[in-house]
């Protein structure tokens, strides 16, 4: 629904002027085409915005000035969304026109205006209260200019006006001109980020007001390649923040996340007998402690207000038993306290932590809370919005975003713990073939998890119920042999809590063990476990971004394959490397007359991969394809599997005979 004016300003819009110092020069259209410019039928004239720091109260003031060259474009021309936070952002309408050739027209009506509740993470539980002001400009048409001026005034006070604004400069599509202006008092000091080669400000000081100005014309749409990792950015864009120290930025925080001197009652005697039953092992008592947390604490986020930076009071989160990330990080700081360990709520940036100790220090850097425990020398990394993880300090799966702020006094940013290759997953098939063509083969899936895939397959098996996930088992295990499978046996699973290992093991009759060939020979063909759904795919062309090869890993298969005669499959051994710590090695060999095996393993060492090393990743990556399992042909005769070994010696024996009839033929001719 549309609202009418009074209703508008109640709810947060307003109309008025556009601030004097904000430049409404008339934009200077080329005679290039437009449409030679555009992209979907739209194209961008300008993008202008300013941050004003210098009154009572912050501006942030756009100006866009867009052209529909086609159908496609009318949407995005006729369209106006702004976001903003009602309890404290206010939004203020300046100008919304139209241009045509026949004249130009003021479009902006409250009759078209609506302010939208739009929580984009509802699903996830999350709550931030923003709301959309949206606009639909009437009669827009192919060929018109719509023009749109708006400012949002005021900030979040739980920042106490700490100032940090990142911009683009260079687009995914073509943008004529783009301007970037920050308004400050001269005595106020930033720290400027210029990224991809983003240029330098022009600075004009003027009456106790210094005004920092970017623009940019005519660059080259930039676009960004798949499987880059997040924390890239290769297009020209500017990080301006206060200078301000990760100390100061802590301080902003940490007020609230303070560890209170009482708990409540349950709460402390949960504490006191985890206390009690491991007095000797602090690190039993973390584990315990974050799994208590875990297990009884559902994710919700209420981000309102200062709901989205501060956690609520103790007795709030643990009465609902529910909260986000700061409610959950500060509960579980409360508990290890009243376990005696060390810890403190900690900031980290899961977007770009990779990037962050190159960022300007900033109180908007962070998007996640987890906590900092220590016993002794050793630093743990623990999240206690995770399900409820296995293991023991030494095998307990924490958090690596590279870089965490522990909000504590005189913080620095502090590394984390970086992921060690694990064995993650594991897994051994034995086949074992009938000697019929018709008769069904023996499959045993035994399939070892380790560290964080344990802990996912936990998930999985808790949400899901054991029978629903071993039915998912075996119908993705059928799509992968290509056969209906029959389970003979139920399968077995053995959890090993403190090691974080999860044994699983499948018994199945497979109807269809062999797929008919071209030539109508009988060939097995193994599943692709291992190259295909871990080596990524590459797009060709140059490449300019890294590229994100996933957590450090190792992914191995051993296929055991038990014939009930002599088969013709000659052995190999191969290994070879790859870029960014790749291998991959894959073996065949006899371990009995009638018993060969096939192991294939992946290891991944490092996260990602530099964009010059494109060319080599696509030659290892399109190398493993080529050796991504097994695959032979079993003769057959009369129904039933023939002995290669009879026919490999009567070959051999029959070369050996006309070998010494030529042999005694030469003789005598000699003689």
């Amino acid at each position: 629904m549309a609202y009418d004016k009074f209703e508008l300003e109640r709810r947060g819009v307003t109309f008025g002027s556009a601030p004097a110092a904000f430049d409404l020069g008339e934009f200077q259209f080329t005679d290039r085409d437009p449409r030679a410019l555009s992209d979907r039928g739209i194209c961008f004239w300008l993008s202008q915005s300013q941050s004003d720091l210098t009154g009572a109260e912050r501006v942030f003031t756009y100006r866009s000035i867009q052209e529909a060259t086609g159908d496609e474009g009318l949407q995005s021309a006729a369209r106006v969304d702004v976001d903003f936070h009602p309890d404290d952002e206010r939004i203020v309408l300046h100008t919304v026109k139209v241009r045509r050739a026949d004249g130009e027209r003021d479009a902006l009506d409250p009759a078209n205006i609506d302010i939208l509740q739009r929580e984009l993470n509802l699903e996830r539980a999350i709550y931030d209260g923003r709301k959309t002001m949206h606009m639909v400009v009437p009669d827009v048409r192919v060929g018109d200019v719509v023009e749109v001026i708006y400012s949002i005034y005021g900030a979040n006070p739980v920042l106490r006006d700490a100032f940090a604004w990142w911009f683009i400069l260079q687009w995914s599509v073509a943008v004529v001109e783009t301007r970037a202006v920050v308004r400050l008092p001269s005595d106020r000091m930033l720290t400027i980020r210029r990224i991809a080669g983003a240029p330098d400000p022009a600075v004009v000081e003027e009456d106790g007001v210094r005004t920092l100005t970017w623009r940019v014309v005519d660059l080259e749409p930039y676009r960004s390649q798949a499987g880059a990792p997040l924390s890239f950015v290769g297009f020209q864009a500017v990080h301006v923040a206060d200078r301000l120290s990760w100390a100061q930025i802590a301080d902003l925080y940490r007020g609230g996340y303070y560890v209170p001197l009482s708990i409540p009652a349950d709460l402390g005697e949960m504490a006191a007998e985890i206390r009690e039953a491991h007095q000797e092992d602090p690190g039993k008592r973390m584990v315990e402690g974050l799994r208590l947390v875990q297990g009884l604490l559902r994710y919700h986020s209420v981000g309102i207000g200062d709901g989205g930076f501060r956690p609520r009071p103790i007795d709030q989160i643990w009465a609902t038993r529910y909260g986000d990330c700061k409610d959950g990080s500060r509960l579980l700081a409360t508990v290890l306290k009243a376990l005696e360990i060390d810890a403190v709520c900690a900031l980290v940036a899961t977007r770009y932590g990779g990037d962050l100790d190159q960022t300007p220090p900033n109180a908007q850097a962070f998007d996640h809370c987890i906590v900092r425990a220590r016993i002794g020398s050793e630093t743990y990394w623990l999240d206690a919005t995770r399900s409820a993880q296995a293991g023991i300090p030494s095998t307990l799966t924490q958090d690596d975003y590279a870089w965490a702020l522990p909000l504590e006094a005189d913080a620095r940013l502090q590394p984390m713990n970086p992921q060690a290759v694990l064995s993650v997953c594991e897994s051994t098939e034995r086949w074992l073939f009938a000697a019929e063509q018709s008769a069904p083969a023996r499959l045993e899936l035994e399939t070892i998890y380790r560290g964080w895939r344990a802990d996912s397959v936990r998930r999985w098996i808790a949400n899901d119920g054991p029978k629903s996930v071993e039915r998912q088992w075996r119908e993705g295990l059928e799509k992968e042999v290509h056969s209906p499978l029959a389970t003979f046996d139920a399968p077995v699973i053995e959890d090993d809590h403190d090691a974080n290992v999860l044994r699983i093991i499948e018994r199945y009759e497979v109807a269809r063990p062999l797929q008919i060939g071209k030539d109508g020979d009988q060939t097995f063909v193994s599943r692709d476990d291992v190259v295909g759904p871990h080596v990524k795919t590459m797009a060709p062309g140059r490449r300019v971004e890294p590229f994100q090869l996933g957590l450090p890993r190792r992914i191995v298969t051993t296929r055991i394959l038990e014939f009930p005669t002599h088969v013709a499959i000659a052995p190999w051994s191969e290994s070879f490397e790859g870029p960014g710590g790749q291998s991959l090695a894959t073996s065949l060999i006899w371990e009995a007359p009638k018993t060969a095996v096939h192991r294939l393993s992946y290891t991944v060492r490092q996260r990602t991969l530099e964009a010059d090393d494109a060319d080599r990743y696509r030659e290892f990556a399109a190398k493993a394809l080529r050796n991504n399992g097994i695959s032979f042909s079993l003769p057959f005769e009369k129904g039933r599997m023939k002995n290669a070994d009879r026919q490999a010696g009567w070959r051999t024996w029959s070369i050996v005979a006309l070998f010494i009839v030529a042999l005694a033929v030469w003789r005598s001719i000699q003689g």
